[in-house]
């Protein structure tokens, strides 16, 4: 009998420890799986952009919110500036047209609409932009003579001159990016145009002029946040004046171009 009872309270000690190992097996179990629920909710917490950003998607130019664009950096246009005068119900115009090709600068004076500009855009809401572009140049130029070797008097300041040439052009426009290497950036504004030539021996001479500016951009984005900018620009004169010039009558002036322009941007 007391070997029975040995063996029976043997055997409930077995059950016991086993009861209560597979409880604290159940236990740290819980617990491991308790830690790791709560550090991956740290994580979540620790990179909300990561995870926004894995739910937005690849990058495309649409999710910008400024464009910093050098534009116009080169291309090829047609222009066409008139000058006109009316008087006694008679008008005269005068124009100057033709090519340009230009890599960095081209024709100011006769195109200044085509000329490179520094276009700065902040993007609201879906791909909507509020900026625009602004160029300047200016060159100065002294005149000299000789005969066989020796300088000759041309003149207090004879032939001194120097011209500029400065471009604005608000706008407002719509980037469409089907896909995060290309996009579609629609542009429309009113720009104005001053060129003028300072003389050491004359009046200034100033020609304004303000366009309606058409220049649709195909984005070509290789990598994200930088791009290629390749389209048409459309520039049709509306108004302009000369001044300086001594004319009887009051003397209007417009420019206008198209061609096809290239140029870079960085979109943050």
């Amino acid at each position: 009998m007391r070997e029975r009872n040995g063996w029976r309270w043997l055997g409930c000690c077995v059950a016991v420890l086993s009861i209560a190992t597979s409880a604290t097996a159940q236990v740290r179990g819980g617990m491991e799986t308790l830690r790791q629920q709560r550090q991956h909710a740290r994580r979540r917490q620790l990179t909300p952009a990561s995870s926004a950003a894995s739910e937005l998607g690849p990058w495309t130019a649409e999710r910008a919110s400024v464009v910093v664009s050098a534009e116009s950096l080169f291309g090829v246009s047609y222009f066409r500036e008139s000058l006109s005068a009316e008087q006694n119900g008679v008008q005269a115009e005068v124009s100057f047209s033709g090519p340009s090709f230009h890599l960095f600068t081209g024709a100011e004076q006769l195109d200044p609409f085509s000329r490179a500009r520094l276009g700065v855009d902040a993007v609201f809401g879906p791909g909507v932009t509020l900026g625009g572009s602004v160029g300047y140049s200016s060159v100065s130029a002294s005149a000299d003579a000789t005969a066989n070797g020796v300088a000759l008097d041309v003149g207090p300041d004879q032939g001194l001159t120097k011209s500029t040439s400065f471009v604005i052009v608000p706008r407002i426009g719509l980037v469409l990016a089907p896909s995060s290497y290309l996009g579609v950036w629609l542009r429309a504004g009113v720009g104005y145009a001053s060129v003028t030539e300072t003389q050491s021996n004359g009046p200034d001479i100033e020609v304004t002029g303000v366009d309606a500016v058409l220049d649709p951009m195909l984005i070509v984005t290789p990598v994200p946040h930088a791009g290629i900018l390749v389209g048409p620009s459309l520039n049709f004169g509306l108004t302009g004046h000369v001044t300086g010039i001594d004319s009887p009558v009051p003397l209007t002036n417009t420019f206008s171009s198209f061609g096809l322009n290239a140029g870079l941007a960085l979109l943050f």
